[in-house]
């Protein structure tokens, strides 16, 4: 019997609390809603390891997170930008707050297993300030766009105007490792489509991630107003 190494054997993604810089973040349109719901403006973050763990192939581990683009109560990428910056929004940061400046600000990422549909994944449990030192380094090339991300925009709906727009929607964390697109500036819960439009920017830089394929004080000042 021979045996060789098989295409999913590769070096798994390091879990618990890990050094990381965001790399870029993705504006993937209106998605579907959740279980049947309204669809909803969703973006991507695209964050990579920083500490010393290395991919087989000497590339810095990717992991990304998809959210909601609402800055409502109830709204995931509310609570991790809080506990990112170590504070909560301000009423004026709620009326308009613009992702891009996230782009090469540390953190540290609290990396947990979980299994969906008989697969295991690493996914983003927590956001936390950056750890003590210097501003870390970007090596993903700026234009990189993972193949799910491309995806995801190109099959983005075009919904009619809603009222029933929803921004705690659970599931929106259980996806692979990928990458995005544009950025958002966002205004509390984009509860009707043309609102979000105006607030969404022209794409400049792609961003993505996939797991298979691919201090602080100083440099956070950007994202703490």
């Amino acid at each position: 019997m021979i045996v060789k190494k098989r295409d999913d054997d590769f070096k798994p993604i390091p879990t618990g609390l890990q050094p990381a810089v965001c790399v870029n973040v993705f504006d993937i349109g209106y998605q579907p809603g959740y279980q049947g719901g309204a669809p909803s403006p969703k973006v991507v973050i695209l964050w990579e390891l920083s500490g010393n763990d290395r991919r087989d192939d000497g590339k810095r581990f990717q992991l990304t997170k998809l959210y909601t683009a609402s800055l409502g109560e109830k709204a995931t990428l509310r609570k991790d930008l809080e506990t990112w910056r170590g504070r909560t929004f301000t009423a004026a940061e709620l009326d308009g707050f613009e992702l891009d400046k996230l782009k090469g600000i540390g953190c540290q990422l609290l990396n947990v297993e979980s299994t969906t549909n008989g697969k295991t994944f690493v996914t983003i449990a927590a956001v936390m300030p950056p750890p003590a030192g210097p501003k870390p380094t970007i090596e993903t090339p700026a234009d990189y766009i993972p193949e799910w991300v491309k995806k995801r925009i190109a099959e983005q709906l075009h919904p009619e105007p809603a009222d029933d727009f929803h921004d705690d929607i659970p599931g929106d964390d259980i996806i692979p490792f990928d990458q995005g697109l544009p950025v958002f500036n966002l205004r509390g819960a984009p509860n009707d489509y043309a609102a979000a439009k105006e607030g969404r920017l022209i794409p400049d830089e792609p961003q993505g991630i996939t797991g298979n394929d691919r201090s602080a004080e100083a440099h956070f000042r950007a994202i703490r107003g």
